[in-house]
């Protein structure tokens, strides 16, 4: 059972340029473990616009993970301007109390209650 949860972060890109700026973000690498993605990847900046894209991260086990893309401007793909590094570490989710056994009261369904522990 894949039950992935996404945490986001946003990057932008911003051309202060008077003509217009292809980008491309190469994601092709991120893709073949669908642990890192991003949204758009690719598109074209006008004069003094900016593009918010979104970076995902959607871990499907507890680790360490690290990934790299490269941001190519204007059409040309002989070299990167940039490489971007994603980085994230997954983790299960649990809770942790500092007793061995805590005593909870019997609560029908559908019924708000509270517990206070001293």
């Amino acid at each position: 059972m894949d039950q992935r949860v996404s945490s986001y972060s946003y990057l932008t890109l911003m051309n202060p340029n008077a003509e217009p700026l292809a980008w491309l973000i190469d994601t092709r690498d991120l893709l073949q473990e669908q642990i890192f993605d991003l949204s758009p990847n690719e598109g074209v900046l006008g004069q003094n616009q900016e593009v918010s894209i979104r970076a995902s991260f959607n871990p499907y086990k507890s680790g360490e993970f690290l990934q790299f893309a490269d941001l190519y401007l204007d059409g040309v793909l002989s070299k990167s301007h940039l490489r971007v590094k994603f980085k994230g570490e997954g983790v299960f989710p649990k809770i942790t109390f500092d007793r061995r056994e805590i005593i909870l009261p019997t609560v029908p369904l559908n019924v708000l209650s509270k517990c206070v522990r001293f």
